[in-house]
């Protein structure tokens, strides 16, 4: 499996694969210059990694912000999972988790559990 491990910068989330428990760690603020040159090869890792992931993969996204080309390159890569899924490679489950106060993050992560059909949890904290 080809790892994945991008840096967190300030306008770029940390993106971190740990097969050690099959999860991939979204983590930062998302709003990059270029979303499209940010997000595809991530997307393309999830695609030509698919059959490595074992029987389970967890998405754990936690964002502080991200803007709407960041969005919708979420949603693709939510689609990607929801097809990795539904082809029976192995299940997924995302993690969308916000800060307790931050009502705005917490209904986009249930706008987005609206749409995608994979288990979808929303996680507050402190």
């Amino acid at each position: 499996m080809t790892e994945l491990e991008i840096k967190k910068t300030a306008s770029t989330p940390k993106v971190w694969y740990s097969a050690d428990d099959t999860t991939l760690l979204i983590e930062g603020r998302s709003f990059p210059e270029n979303a499209r040159e940010f997000y595809s090869p991530i997307i393309q890792w999830i695609h030509s990694n698919k059959s490595d992931f074992g029987t389970h993969i967890t998405v754990s996204i936690n964002l502080e912000y991200y803007n709407t080309a960041s969005s919708k390159f979420l949603m693709e890569m939510f689609h990607e999972l929801e097809l990795i899924q539904t082809e029976g490679t192995c299940s997924v489950t995302i993690l969308w988790h916000y800060m307790e106060d931050d009502d705005d993050m917490r209904d986009a992560g249930l706008e987005y559990k609206q749409f995608i059909h994979v288990p979808f949890e929303i996680v507050s904290f402190q």
